[in-house]
């Protein structure tokens, strides 16, 4: 029997769909390809297991991007597993290349990123950026590498950010037309003003809070281990809160396809946009929605949150009498578990991403929510 959040992970193939391992290892999957960063699946200090084994990651892995050698990016067991075990691609920076040679990756499969010579694999364009480690209150760290990298990934018509563990530098502020951006709001990284400043500027249309809940936290340790999503959700602006999302460890996102295709980056290379019309052929979705605030659940909603329930009430009640909503509903518990569905027609990905985001409860950030291309089989009469 397989893993059900790979199952969930690779069920859309025309969506750019990314799964949260916890810290900064993702699993995600376009068009066939499953690509990962920083998998960090067996560290000791982890609070739970990961959702998914290395050992059930390692046959359908195709590439694996890593940023520095730290063990909680670049782990020497999980990198020896899939060194073993799968036939991925190793995309390390220089700092990592003895490393990865040390746990036994082979010389065909290891690709040495740097800083500013993009490069494409298996059809990804692949630009890695400068990475500049932080430590404390947002200072440099003493023993920082310039070879250390971050990446601008371009695949399903998208283009991924991930800044790897870095203070905020020029390089990240003047990227553009990022669709799905990783942020670390750690003290050690850009921390809360500074992940706002950036979100901001380059406006993703998907943003992804990394670095947190995954590991024992100690006095020593604080720096690096405690996230701030939450604090960090609360310093953007509506329009970016839109975009937030905070998944659990072993959440699929699926991410439909952007309406515009980006401009040809600078560096003279060409990027592979997705063609219209190899778009879903999905004329149903689903969203599933969470409230922010887990607590209203069993305290209720301040007002200005019963407001904004009212509204989201209203919009699926016109929705439905339009026919574009099927079907709506909640569970009925007031665990952390609960959670809503709204069942609709669109017609495109993208139609179907502007219902759920002009949900008012989405839209002013009462709830989060995650679309999914969905088709219904059976209905009664």
């Amino acid at each position: 029997m397989g893993n059900i959040v790979i199952d969930q992970l690779v069920a859309s193939p025309n969506f750019v769909s990314v799964c949260w391992l916890g810290n900064l290892s993702w699993l995600i999957h376009s068009g066939g390809q499953v690509i990962a960063f920083d998998l960090d699946l067996d560290h000791d200090l982890r609070l739970r297991p990961s959702p998914v084994a290395t050992e059930e990651i390692a046959p359908i892995l195709d590439v694996l991007f890593i940023t520095h050698e730290h063990g909680d990016h670049f782990n020497a067991v999980t990198g020896a597993i899939l060194a073993q075990r799968s036939r991925c691609t190793f995309v390390v920076p220089a700092s990592c290349e003895a490393k990865a040679r040390n746990i036994g990756v082979p010389e065909e499969r290891l690709r040495i990123a740097r800083p500013r010579e993009p490069f494409d694999l298996l059809g990804i364009h692949v630009r890695p950026i400068r990475a500049l480690h932080g430590d404390r209150h947002q200072t440099v760290y003493r023993h920082a590498n310039l070879d250390d990298c971050g990446y601008v990934l371009t695949l399903g018509g998208q283009r991924l950010l991930q800044p790897g563990d870095s203070v905020l530098l020029q390089d990240h502020m003047d990227l553009g037309d990022i669709d799905i951006l990783f942020v670390s709001p750690t003290d050690h990284n850009m921390a809360i003003e500074r992940s706002a400043l950036l979100i901001e500027t380059l406006k993703p249309r998907v943003i992804l809070p990394q670095h947190f809940g995954t590991y024992k936290q100690t006095a020593e340790n604080l720096f690096w281990t405690r996230g701030l999503p939450d604090e960090l959700r609360a310093a953007l602006s509506d329009a970016m809160r839109a975009g937030y999302h905070r998944l659990e460890q072993g959440e699929v996102l699926a991410i439909a396809p952007a309406k515009v295709g980006h401009p040809e980056p600078q560096d003279g290379t060409t990027l592979h946009h997705t063609p219209e019309d190899a778009m879903p052929e999905t004329k149903e979705y689903l969203y599933r929605v969470q409230p922010t605030r887990p607590a209203m659940l069993v305290d209720g909603p301040t007002p200005d949150e019963a407001g904004i329930i009212s509204e989201h009430f209203t919009y699926l009640e016109s929705l439905t009498e339009a026919g574009t909503v099927i079907l709506a509903g909640r569970t009925l518990n007031t665990d952390p578990s609960s959670f809503g569905i709204v069942i609709f027609r669109a017609d495109s990905p993208e139609q179907a991403q502007a219902v759920m985001e002009n949900d008012p409860a989405v839209r002013q950030g009462v709830m989060q929510a995650v679309l999914f291309p969905y088709s219904v089989a059976l209905l009664a009469r």
